[in-house]
């Protein structure tokens, strides 16, 4: 309708601390369809930059990118792109964008492509043909933006039945943009960037899960300035998706799906799995924003029965196991910014030595204090117990003339040797039994 196309409502952008709508946007209905005029957008249909200047859409053709507060079309233009299939900005240091162009998608006879391009520039930073592409590629942004991981899985016998996954990996804040290729020889089913540390350097490790299932093996990987060299690996687990704790270090590898919520909490920096449990039909895991603890879920999205989550402790101890019907999804509350900048948090880093000591004495002083109290709050039940005590033997005392009145004797006086009869009993008792042949 007329009225529709002046104000799209599709989706739209607001501000939030206004209440005012920026902009509307139309859904292109070939994000619906299937077939070669299909446009294979991935959620969110709208995605900012890591600054928040600027917001984007994928269309035919082309990424649309759009100036923030005013809405306008950047340059007034769109990035043309032929064939572009999906796109994704890098999450901090530069606004620039990757997309991706798969097989024969621009041109008949074109490689697949993977490029990223700078805005608002638009000048392309770094691009890799790829041959032999089976699948769509998944790319993966380092959450300081270093390093772009575009996993790839092709063909590796002409009948096009077996394939290989590799990644293809962008050094981005090094000079001219080198790629290098980690061949992984097994199909990957996930992949996670490690978090950095907030106000320390980056992280540089990744984890890969890879092989043919139903168990895979686990690879972590370091890349250092000469190469990407192997961590550690961890053969035949029931993990099928990685969920990196935000402070890094700790990681979930989860058994989702078809494993049925299978968990295990490992030590990365210290190799070692720190504790296993089962959480039957769980959809999803959740850190919270330190790090100290986790969470699954079974999400009424996914599940109709046994909804809830359970918490759990970084290294794998269950806290509590809540089930609650029509349970859809668990958010943790952000943790607000660091008081501290930068510097400071770096140098609390290094001389944390320091500050142990200190600690520990506060730490240890609380402790004392609470034994105190504790002491003091039991020898004060034990002296109102005893007051309790002598005030009842009291009364019952005051009562003795009323009892032998009662009675016609003092039931507490003690018994003469008319009154009492000693009775001597003997119990046979088998200890033990043996049994023996006698020779004749």
């Amino acid at each position: 309708p007329p009225a529709a196309a002046k104000d799209p409502r599709g989706m739209v952008v607001w501000d939030v601390r206004t209440g005012k709508k920026l902009r509307g946007f139309a859904i292109d209905a070939q994000l619906f369809k299937a077939g070669p005029d299909a446009i294979k957008a991935r959620w969110p249909l709208l995605q900012w930059s890591h600054d928040g200047a600027y917001v984007a859409r994928l269309g035919k053709g082309a990424v649309s990118v759009y100036e923030v507060p005013g809405m306008g079309l950047l340059d007034k233009k769109s990035v043309k792109l032929p064939g572009v299939a999906h796109f994704a900005w890098a999450p901090a240091a530069r606004n620039c964008f990757a997309y991706y162009v798969p097989e024969g998608a621009a041109a008949a006879a074109a490689p697949a492509r993977v490029a990223v391009i700078d805005m608002p520039s638009r000048q392309e930073v770094r691009a890799k043909n790829l041959y032999s592409v089976a699948d769509d590629v998944r790319m993966q942004w380092h959450d300081r933006g270093a390093y772009l991981a575009v996993k790839v899985d092709r063909f590796v016998n002409k009948a096009k039945k077996r394939t290989e996954s590799a990644f293809e990996v962008f050094r981005m804040h090094e000079k001219g943009v080198p790629i290098e290729v980690l061949p992984i020889k097994h199909t990957v089913v996930a992949m996670a960037w490690e978090p950095s540390h907030d106000g320390g350097a980056p992280s540089h490790r990744f984890a890969v899960s890879h092989g043919d299932g139903p168990r895979y093996d686990v690879t972590f990987y370091a890349v250092t300035p000469a190469a990407i060299e192997v961590h550690a690996t961890l053969e035949r687990r029931a993990c099928n998706a990685l969920f990196w704790s935000p402070r890094g270090k700790f990681i979930v590898l989860g058994g989702m799906g078809n494993l049925n919520g299978q968990l295990e909490f490992y030590n990365v920096d210290g190799k070692e799995s720190m504790g296993t449990d089962e959480h039957f039909m769980c959809s999803t895991v959740e850190w919270d924003p330190t790090g100290r603890f986790v969470t699954t879920v079974v999400s009424h999205w996914r599940q109709a029965l046994e909804n809830g989550f359970h918490l759990y402790t970084f290294a794998g101890a269950k806290l509590a196991n809540v089930l609650k019907d029509q349970f859809y999804q668990l958010v943790w509350r952000p943790r607000p910014p660091s008081l501290l900048d930068d510097a400071k948090q770096e140098y609390i880093r290094e001389h944390l030595g320091e500050y142990i000591g200190d600690i520990e004495k506060e730490d240890k002083g609380k402790a004392n204090r609470a034994r105190d109290e504790e002491r003091r709050k039991r020898e004060q039940a034990r002296a109102e117990f005893h007051d309790r005590l002598r005030a009842a033997r009291r009364a019952y005392d005051a009562e003795r003339e009323r009892r032998v009145a009662l009675y016609g004797i003092d039931p507490d006086a003690p018994l003469d040797d008319a009154q009492s009869v000693e009775v001597t009993r003997v119990v046979d008792e088998i200890i033990d039994r043996a049994q023996e042949e006698v020779t004749l």
